[in-house]
């Protein structure tokens, strides 16, 4: 398997420092959270590009200008933040918040528990590190009633909205 290093990426792509990001296609933050913080511990990850070869990638906090994190349930690192704290890395969050809908949102948190960790997320790292995002946001045919549905409501979009403005998160 080949090595890249952080620094080696950089320069290819004319600057010093990288961004890494966790959870584009997987949500990393709540099922592989070992993986993450033992990279980063560890200075090393091994990402899979959808274009490229699967390759090591090494690197040092000098290397890292943030990390971001994309979930839809922080519970396990925001139980576990701390461990990475001492490290110097800054992160980022973008929290995929949907309304409660069993057929949408089967396996994420209640609305409530994500609000609750909407918050501890806002204390702990910053408003500004985190980006909410409310998505997707569609209609579907219910099969057994054979109807449209919408997988949200309005009330619950504005519980959101209030509460991330009451946390001063603009994003």
């Amino acid at each position: 398997m080949k090595i890249k290093s952080a620094k080696e990426i950089a320069e290819k792509q004319r600057t010093d420092k990288i961004v890494l990001i966790a959870s584009r296609r997987t949500d990393m933050p709540a099922f592989y959270l070992d993986e993450i913080i033992e990279g980063l511990k560890m200075g090393i990850f091994h990402p899979q590009p959808l274009m490229n070869p699967m390759y090591r990638l090494r690197f040092g906090r000098e290397d890292i200008h943030s990390v971001g994190l994309w979930s839809q349930d922080f519970s396990l690192w925001i139980k576990r933040r701390e461990e990475v704290s001492g490290l110097g890395y800054n992160f980022w969050y973008r929290f995929t918040i949907l309304p409660d809908n069993p057929v949408t949102k089967p396996r994420a948190p209640s609305l409530k528990k994500q609000l609750i960790q909407l918050e501890a997320l806002a204390q702990r790292d910053c408003p500004h590190a985190i980006s909410v995002c409310i998505d997707p946001i569609f209609k579907y045919r219910s099969a057994d009633k054979g109807k449209i549905e919408y997988n949200y409501n309005s009330s619950s979009i504005e519980e959101i909205a209030k509460v991330c403005s009451s946390l001063n998160i603009k994003k």
